[in-house]
């Protein structure tokens, strides 16, 4: 991630772990976050969304993880529906972002906007949101709408990036 602020967007990758051994079950969070904005709330709504969102997992009372991971996605949601009906749009087709989950060896992850996610296994790339990317505003219930989930392998690798990694 960035190594200081950016004056022209927030960007933040968050790598959570459960503070617990009941929620230790619940596996890892990872996060990628951005909002295209020098507005100043960005940073207020991004951080909410990675708060929301954990908070929402790591509480979740299903047993199943796909299951507390789909119910965060929504907490998420109704949290941008909330603040677009208070007046706060300028994040609306701004915000890229991927919000995963890895639970031992199964992952499931959402991404938003222009954002890609890729897993290395084997000598070979594959694609996972491929498709997936957000064109044009998209109502703030359905930011995070799309899940996408597999197993992973011993020696897999995750990569989860904006559309700028892919620039330099």
């Amino acid at each position: 991630t960035n190594a200081g602020k950016l004056n022209d967007r927030f960007l933040t990758c968050k790598h959570l772990e459960p503070d617990n051994l009941q929620t230790s079950a619940k596996g890892d969070i990872f996060t990628m976050v951005e909002i295209l904005s020098p507005w100043f709330n960005s940073a207020q709504i991004g951080q909410a969304i990675l708060q929301n969102f954990s908070e929402s997992y790591f509480q979740g009372g299903s047993t199943s993880d796909l299951v507390n991971f789909e119910n965060s996605l929504k907490k998420v949601n109704e949290y941008l529906a909330q603040i677009t009906q208070n007046g706060e749009t300028e994040w609306i087709g701004n915000l890229n972002g991927i919000l995963s989950v890895i639970v031992e060896n199964n992952f499931h992850l959402a991404p938003t906007g222009r954002v890609e996610a890729y897993i290395f296994r084997d000598g070979k790339i594959n694609h996972l949101t491929h498709g997936l990317n957000s064109n044009g505003e998209t109502h703030p219930l359905k930011t995070f709408s799309n899940v996408v989930s597999g197993q992973l392998k011993i020696n897999d690798k995750i990569l989860i990036a904006n559309k700028n990694l892919f620039e330099h």
